[in-house]
């Protein structure tokens, strides 16, 4: 490749660097698995449902202004252009958008929101807000498990999680949606309830848990008074 220094093009502003709804960038991605060009690793997914991007095994890019293909760098080897405000390396993240981002070496991936706005907690296995470093639950390896809601993958997510005090975790836009549909779940619920309206602390992990132990109780006093099978 000739490397050329400049550093704006004639199309450098055009609107091809916003391909696709997730990110505004100046190059696409060379699929490490089946070698298709994508606008990014979310675009991927979505058509290909037998596999999943691996976005560190990344070692390709070709650049929408000049359709040069080449290794992953930060500036065109062609015509000089910036891929990305925010480049990171290791995971081949690329974004023209300032969203404070930070690669996170102990969560092995970028996240977003300032990195003096976080501390990494070793046994929950994620970054937190500052705000809650003394006063968190711990759960080990929480952001690993799947939101209870959508269950979609937490800790890789590009949406942000709510933290109720019990330490699981779920998507803050699945926390909204129960509370525009007005269900708030607690985590210690009365044994006559489970929809508290008032509680301000939802999780339907440890719901779950007293739900299922709630209705496994009242099914064997409904067999024990010859009441035959039921639910509540």
């Amino acid at each position: 490749f000739v490397l050329n220094m400049t550093t704006q093009c004639p199309e450098a502003a055009g609107n091809y660097r916003q391909l696709c709804e997730h990110y505004s960038r100046g190059c696409s991605l060379v699929s490490p698995c089946c070698g298709k060009v994508y606008p990014c690793r979310f675009c991927h997914n979505d058509n290909e449902p037998t596999h999943e991007f691996n976005r560190f095994a990344v070692s390709e890019v070709v650049c929408r202004n000049c359709k040069t293909r080449q290794p992953t760098v930060e500036c065109c080897l062609n015509c000089g252009i910036k891929f990305g405000q925010y480049f990171c390396p290791i995971c081949r993240l690329y974004d023209d958008a300032d969203k404070e981002q930070f690669h996170c070496e102990k969560c092995g991936l970028c996240r977003v929101g300032g990195k003096s706005n976080y501390f990494h907690c070793n046994k929950c296995g994620l970054c937190l807000p500052i705000s809650m470093e003394a006063k968190h639950t711990c759960r080990a390896e929480a952001s690993k498990a799947n939101c209870p809601i959508c269950m979609e993958d937490i800790h890789t997510s590009r949406h942000p999680a709510h933290i109720p005090l019990c330490g699981h975790l779920l998507h803050m836009h699945c926390f909204k949606s129960l509370q525009e549909a007005r269900l708030h779940l607690c985590s210690f619920p009365p044994a006559s309830t489970f929809v508290l309206p008032s509680s301000p602390h939802p999780c339907l992990i440890c719901i779950s848990h007293w739900n299922f132990y709630y209705c496994y109780l009242k099914w064997i006093a409904v067999i024990g008074e010859g009441g035959g099978w039921d639910w509540y």
